[in-house]
């Protein structure tokens, strides 16, 4: 039905989504992480963010504790070079 050029194209970009959670909380959600790089990326994310994370097997999704729709852009582009990163929510 799709070309498969459409379906590689999706492949390389990183959704980030902010959700206001009760009681005022955000949380900041990446997806489309590939699996075998989700670990890696969790941990790195969460020491330079100083926030806490996790990594959600079977899905491609890394959550982190907080709104960091400022800082993560950049850091997703350095760690993951060749991604197209589309922010969703508060910027």
């Amino acid at each position: 039905m799709f070309p498969s050029n459409d379906v590689k194209e999706d492949q390389n970009i990183l959704h980030v989504r902010i959700c206001q959670q009760p009681s005022r909380r955000f949380l900041t959600v990446v997806e489309g992480i590939p699996e075998e790089n989700c670990p890696m990326i969790s941990e790195t994310l969460k020491r330079k963010l100083a926030c806490r994370g996790t990594h959600i097997k079977n899905k491609k999704t890394v959550e982190f504790s907080g709104d960091h729709s400022y800082n993560i852009k950049e850091m997703l582009q350095t760690l993951m070079p060749g991604y197209q990163i589309i922010i969703h929510g508060k910027k």
